[in-house]
């Protein structure tokens, strides 16, 4: 038994000289000082907007205490910013300023409404009168106040007949013809709707005085248009012999409405007519 205990304590004794053993290998092969750590630099707290500015302070009056007054402080005011010295200037310069704001001339903003443009650009060209009745003017003949004054009181036209070919030439009596249109205007110009009657578009023409032949003679209508005899036609109501473009011809010079079919703008041609002949009578077209 003991032998068998002083074997045990001797085995023990080497386990405790075999540890001590390693302890001292691993602390020779560590560095011998450990390395200094650099210090971290100080960072104060960022202060709020609210902490940056400064806040009423509370004082304490000493001479009462009984009650207590509090007197509110009002915080400093901020500096001042630096101010900038301005430099003199010369009379020179000061003259050059004011020369330039009296030459500035702001840029104009263009106008958005366009001119109105009225037929040719409101041509007045003189045009040499192709009959006592009509003036210097495109398609324009003188009042009835002023044909009479004149001693106008017969119309006259050229016509032809369609079926021999015999040209004479037809007269109106001037009063008589333009009272007969006038009353027809006036009684059925409800009725019209800015349109041309049927016998206003297919008129019933003169008779023939050389064959007799009924509703023949036609008048004679010039290729140029400022030669057509416009107060012989609407006194015989022959306008509807005129083609589109010569009626179109009429209101463009005449600034009435020239767009749409051949009984419209004959309708207004018809009422152009009557108001150069009168006009304070019934010849305004509808709006």
């Amino acid at each position: 038994m003991d032998t068998k205990n002083e074997m045990r304590k001797r085995k023990n004794r080497d386990c405790i000289d075999d540890f001590d053993d390693k302890r001292l290998d691993l602390s020779l092969s560590l560095p011998s000082s450990t390395p200094n750590k650099q210090p971290q630099p100080f960072l104060e707290p960022l202060q709020t907007q609210e902490q940056q500015q400064p806040q009423p302070q509370l004082v304490v009056s000493p001479s009462t205490l009984q009650p207590m007054q509090l007197l509110m402080v009002e915080p400093s005011p901020p500096p001042q910013q630096q101010q900038y010295a301005s430099y003199p200037v010369s009379h020179q310069d000061e003259q050059l300023i004011l020369s330039r704001q009296q030459n500035y001339n702001p840029p104009q903003r263009k106008s958005r409404t366009a001119r109105r443009l009225t037929p040719h650009d409101e041509t007045v060209d003189i045009v040499p009168a192709p009959f006592r009745w009509a003036t210097t003017k495109h398609a324009t003949v003188f009042s009835l106040q002023d044909l009479l004054a004149m001693g106008i009181h017969t119309i006259w036209g050229d016509a032809e007949c369609k079926k021999c070919q015999h040209k004479c030439r037809i007269e109106f009596d001037l009063m008589n013809k333009f009272m007969e249109v006038g009353k027809y205007i006036s009684a059925r110009k409800g009725y019209f709707n800015d349109r041309a009657p049927k016998n206003w578009m297919n008129p019933e023409l003169p008779s023939c005085p050389s064959c007799n032949q009924v509703n023949s003679m036609r008048p004679n209508i010039p290729q140029d248009k400022k030669m057509i005899n416009w107060l012989f036609l609407l006194l015989g109501q022959m306008l509807g012999c005129c083609t589109l473009e010569q009626l179109k011809y009429f209101c463009k010079h005449t600034r009435n409405h020239r767009t749409g079919a051949k009984d419209r703008v004959l309708y207004y041609t018809y009422l152009a007519l009557c108001k150069q002949l009168d006009s304070t009578g019934p010849f305004e077209p509808a709006k």
